[in-house]
């Protein structure tokens, strides 16, 4: 198993975000970023090669967790009326 970090950097709602991926080994992985159309304008490798709990604990990270918070934030702030989700959410 060969595990890689990512940071989104696509400048959505997600931009900053730490997340992981298993790959069956290092060629798979290589295959995959090589060959993947737009990978790169998505992701940016912040470490490959590590632990699963390494995997976790990048993605857990302060840094992950405000940039997570700041996009849903950002899109939040991007609505019209945040409040009508939740009505329309409880209206049947």
């Amino acid at each position: 198993m060969y595990i890689v970090v990512f940071r989104n950097v696509s400048g959505s709602i997600s931009n900053g975000v730490i997340t992981w991926n298993r790959f069956e080994n290092k060629k798979q992985f290589d295959n995959w970023w090589l060959n993947c159309k737009n990978v790169k304008n998505w992701y940016e490798i912040v470490e490959e090669g590590v632990t699963e709990q390494r995997a976790i604990e990048l993605s857990s990270s302060l840094e992950s967790r405000l940039a997570g918070l700041q996009g849903a934030s950002r899109a939040l702030s991007e609505l019209e009326d945040p409040l009508q989700i939740i009505s329309d959410s409880t209206a049947h």
